[in-house]
Order: structure tokens, then C-alpha cells, then sequence
């Protein structure tokens, strides 16, 4: 030993260090074999006792405080220990009940017809008042429940054969099996236990702990508990601890062998690695220099290395993403810059347009007046007259309002008031308003509408969207042809969609729609009644931005779609 020592001595430092974690490896290998052959099994099979005692006295008292119900806790139990759970009475005898199938008894909300249904007594845990969404099939004169949804959300779905029927049910009543007797009795390894104790293969006697029983044959585990006059009858089939050891014994194998290996590989080249970190870091710190930041550095061999590598890399991360913000920024402000402009310029063109527009009316306005004042115009006709001048007044008092909207829109300091919309409902009260509209000028009106499609928004700008979607399909659509409005609900979003076929808008116009005051060729006008105040659309897509909703104007394959989609609103609130 002493020689071995001198010799492990003057061994270089490398080698010292190769040594001692060979050896270090193959002990710590050889004590893991040991302890796994001579304590694993009798350490598992306690753990696994342990555990389950220890589950079993809470089922133990859960069940105590009930007197014949114990399908929840035994179903919960047997689920969250993979065990195997009967109720036997004072003779060791397995307790039989009559009621062995899940029922329920359902009241269809909307006609309050009464349904009774069997259902898979694994599928889902019902409680008495709760309103589901149920698929049933008919079956013999009874139901059996194919489908739920819980909250929009299938919690199963089988396929139904025959007479089925959708129902939105409130459960009325809940009949559950008193026990899992009936599901797992005649499962083998529970029958053969079931025997060997009416047999008396075994005496309890000698297996008697504070709560009861408990007993393990081969791999089997096997408890009883006193339960109010019964017996809980557990059966646990272990995992074979043999074929455990020898996966564990083959995995270790190829581990610590594939470690020693690698050890020695890596002995050839510890005398490179005390300095190649240094130099490694030095090159990462000069690409740095040159405003490289991708470059990173993974010298992590000991501790000084990894300090210092994990420094350059901040260092690099920090100085990348400072230069990023900072470039990012740059592009914001360049951004806010030109979308600042734009609106500016926007505005601009909006309060000229809007000044041109008003000068024609309040030219007819002063010229009808000056009419009247020097007696020009007849008398007979001075009501004609004054009747344009009101309607001249009411196209310019609806322009103004418009402008202020879109001002109050543009203003980051008005809320808007957002309520829950029922966009159904609003869609078929303009639908109906503009009824005689679309028969007077042979419009087909064709409606797909959802029922109860929630938004959440200003209700009056929503009904001002809906009101100029449905007057501007209205005006471009040609005689004969058809409107379809469709309402639904897709991918969590509430959407919107106005057709009129029989039209197209070319490509060149069709970015233009959204600007004041633009207005397409052969529209028809007089449909509606009267000329429109010219930023209509526009105040639109103001409207539809400020609720951060996703909207356009499109070609499709029929003519021509306007839409708006928005998260799906909560009636509740």
C-alpha cells in the first residue's frame, strides 16, 4: 500500500486527478451494486407501504363519516393510487347493490322536458343545477349521453348511432353507484385475492396492524380496514422489483463506464486546457471590440473561466441589446414621425375638403335668402326654396357631427364607454329598418346570423358602423342582385360580414375608400334618399381603430366585402 502510494505520488497532477476520479467512480459504482441488490427490494416495498398507509387512513376516515355513498372517495382513491378498492361486509363477503349504472335525470331548458340518461361513469363528475350542453341517443325507450361541452369546451364526444338529440340541460338528479364493487370485481388479480382470504390461506392474526390489516404475497399488496361494520378491501400489484434492479444494474453499467471512458479520453487533453480558455476569451473580447455581439463564449472548465466568460457574455448581451433599443427607438420616433405627418397632413386635407364642401350649401343658403329678401324668387315657390335650404342645413349640420366624432375619436383622453353589444340582435333591427329599402329597389337580401354573438364596444358607434356598411352595400348594389350579412363567431373572435354581389372596385380605388371624401363612380344615391355627408367610411375606420378591431373593405368572388372582426364580448359584463 505504501509502495502504491510513493508510486500514486509522483504521478503528474493531471494523472493524479484522472486517478482519483476513476476511483472515485468505480467505488461509488460498486456500493450502489451492493445496495441495490441486498436493500432495494425491502426499501421499496416499505416506501410503497408507507404510501399507501398513509392514504388509506385519510380514505379510512373520509369514508367513516358516510354511511352507504362511497362512490367519490373510493373512485378518487382508486384513481390516485392505481389501486384496487371493494367494501366487503363482517364475512369477508363482496357487497352486491342492485344500482350499478350512472343516471341522470335532465331538464331540457328551453321546452323543460324531462331526459333520463345513463353515462360513462369515467367521463365526468356531474353536480346537481349545473346547465351542460348534452348529446343524447335514444335507445330502447331510455337515452345515453354521447356528447358534453362544458363552457364551449367538448369534455367527450362518442359517435352516435340512430336518433340522436341535442339539448341545453340543467341536471336535476345524479343516481350513482353506491360502490366500485360492480367495475373491478372480477378483475384477476382481486379474485384471486377475494379467494385466497375466503379460503383462510391466510390467518389475519398475524398480520394485524392499528387499523387493520395488511399482507404482501409476491408482488401483491393487500390491506383491509374497519369501516363503519365493513371492511375496505385494497389490492396494489407492485412492479417487479427484480426487473427494476436489472434495468437500473444495466443502465449504471452503461453510465459509469461511458464516464470512465470519457475520463481518460479527456486525460489527453488537460494539459491544453488550463490556457485555451484564456486565449478563447481574448478573441471573444476583440470581436466585442469590433461591435461584434454575436459572438459568445463557452469556457466553462473551472471556475475562474466561467466567471470570466459569463462577464464577456453580458457584457456582449448588454451592449447588444442597448444598441438595439437604441436603433429600435429610432425607428419608433422615425415611425411616430411619419405617421404624425401623415395624420397632419390628413387633417389638413380633411378641414379643406370639408371647407370646400361647406362652401356649396352656405353659397345656396345665402343666394335662396337673397332670393327671398329682394322678392327675385316667386312667392309660389319660396316653400320649395326654403325646403332645400333645410335639407342643404341638415347635410352640413350631419358633416359637422361627423367631424366631431372623428375629433373626439382622435383625442387619447376621450374613453369610449364600452358596454357588452349583442351583435345579433343589432344586426337584424337594421336589417329590418332598411326591409322595405332593399324590396323597393329589388335588392335580395340573403341573412346568416348567429344567434347571441357578443362585442364589447360603444354602442352607438358600433350602430353607426353597421348603419353606413349596410347604406353603402345598399348604394353600389345593382338591381336584381343580392346583399349577404353574415354574423358568427370563429376562433374566439365575434365577426361581421356585409356581401353586395354584382360589383367589383378596382385595385387602384380600392386603398383610397377609407380617405374623406372619396367616393366611388355610379353609386346610387338616391336609394337612401339623400347625399351622404362624403366621410362616412372614413369616420368608420376611426371608430373601428379606436376599438382596436380588425376591419376592411375587400374584393371577393361574388363582388364586393366589408367587415369587421373583435374578440367575443361577455354578456355578463
Amino acid at each position: 500500500m505504501r509502495k502504491l502510494f510513493k508510486l500514486y505520488t509522483k504521478l503528474s497532477l493531471t494523472t493524479q486527478i484522472i486517478m482519483t476520479i476513476i476511483m472515485v467512480f468505480v467505488s461509488f459504482f460498486v456500493l450502489q451494486l451492493l445496495l441495490n441488490a441486498v436493500f432495494f427490494r425491502n426499501y421499496y416495498v416499505e416506501r410503497e407501504i408507507a404510501s399507501i398507509e398513509s392514504a388509506l387512513a385519510t380514505l379510512q376516515e373520509e369514508l367513516t363519516s358516510l354511511e352507504e355513498d362511497y362512490f367519490h372517495p373510493l373512485y378518487d382513491f382508486s384513481n390516485d393510487v392505481s389501486a384496487y378498492t371493494l367494501i366487503l361486509d363482517n364475512s369477508m363477503e363482496l357487497i352486491v347493490h342492485e344500482d350499478t349504472d350512472y343516471r341522470l335525470t335532465l331538464r331540457d331548458v328551453e321546452t323543460n322536458v324531462i331526459y333520463h340518461a345513463e353515462v360513462d361513469v369515467f367521463l365526468y363528475d356531474f353536480s346537481i343545477d349545473e346547465v351542460l350542453d348534452f348529446t343524447l341517443q335514444e335507445e330502447n325507450g331510455s337515452y345515453i349521453v354521447k356528447s358534453l361541452t362544458v363552457n364551449n369546451e367538448f369534455i367527450f364526444s362518442q359517435e352516435c348511432v340512430g336518433s340522436c338529440i341535442e339539448i341545453i340541460a340543467q341536471v336535476e338528479d345524479v343516481e350513482r353507484p353506491f360502490t366500485l364493487n360492480h367495475l373491478i370485481s372480477q378483475t384477476p388479480w382481486v379474485d384471486a385475492e377475494l379467494q385466497r382470504l375466503n379460503d383462510g390461506e391466510f390467518t389475519l392474526e398475524s398480520y394485524t396492524q392499528p387499523y387493520g390489516y395488511h399482507y404482501v404475497v409476491d408482488d401483491t399488496m393487500v390491506f383491509l380496514h374497519h369501516v363503519n361494520d365493513q371492511y375496505l378491501f385494497t389490492v396494489v400489484q407492485m412492479q417487479d422489483t427484480q426487473n427494476i434492479i436489472s434495468i437500473v444494474y444495466a443502465y449504471q453499467n452503461y453510465v459509469y463506464l461511458t464516464a470512465v471512458v470519457i475520463i481518460i479520453l479527456w486525460s489527453f487533453r488537460i494539459g491544453t486546457i488550463v490556457s485555451k480558455p484564456i486565449k478563447n476569451i481574448e478573441k471573444i473580447a476583440r470581436e466585442i471590440a469590433d461591435l461584434n455581439f454575436d459572438v459568445v463564449s463557452n469556457e466553462y472548465h473551472n471556475k475562474e473561466s466561467s466567471s470570466l466568460s459569463n462577464s464577456i457574455n453580458l457584457i456582449a448581451i448588454n451592449l447588444k441589446q442597448t444598441i438595439e433599443t437604441i436603433n429600435r427607438k429610432n425607428a419608433e420616433l422615425v415611425a411616430l414621425y411619419d405617421d404624425q405627418t401623415k395624420q397632419s397632413n390628413l387633417k389638413k386635407q380633411l378641414v379643406s375638403s370639408i371647407s370646400h364642401e361647406l362652401k356649396t350649401p352656405l353659397m345656396i343658403m345665402q343666394v335662396t335668402v337673397q332670393g327671398i329678401l329682394d322678392d327675385i324668387i316667386p312667392e309660389k315657390e319660396q316653400k320649395k326654396e326654403l325646403e332645400n335650404l333645410l335639407d342643404e342645413i341638415n347635410k352640413s349640420s350631419l358633416m359637422i357631427q361627423d367631424m366631431l366624432q372623428i375629433y373626439r375619436l382622435e383625442d387619447k383622453e376621450n374613453q369610449l364607454d364600452l358596454t357588452p353589444i349583442n351583435l345579433s340582435e343589432t344586426t337584424k333591427y337594421f336589417v329590418n329598418d332598411f326591409n322595405t329599402t332593399f324590396k323597393n329597389y329589388g335588392l335580395q337580401i340573403q341573412v346568416n346570423i348567429e344567434e347571441n354573438v357578443y362585442i364589447s364596444g360603444e354602442d352607438k358607434l358600433i350602430k353607426r358602423v353597421l348603419s353606413n356598411f349596410i347604406t353603402n352595400a345598399i348604394k353600389y348594389t345593382p338591381e336584381k342582385e343580392t346583399i349577404t350579412i353574415n354574423v358568427y363567431t370563429k376562433n374566439r373572435m365575434s365577426h361581421f360580414e356585409i356581401i353586395n354581389s354584382g360589383v367589383f372596385i378596382d385595385k387602384s380605388e380600392i386603398k383610397n375608400i377609407w380617405l374623406p371624401f372619396y367616393r366611388l363612380e355610379n353609386t346610387q344615391e338616391s336609394k337612401i334618399g339623400s347625399r351622404g355627408s362624403g366621410i362616412g367610411l372614413f369616420l368608420v375606420s376611426e371608430i373601428l381603430k379606436a376599438h382596436e378591431y380588425d376591419f376592411d373593405i375587400v374584393n371577393s368572388n361574388d363582388g364586393v366585402m366589408a367587415y369587421f372582426s373583435a374578440p367575443i364580448g361577455d354578456p355578463s359584463h
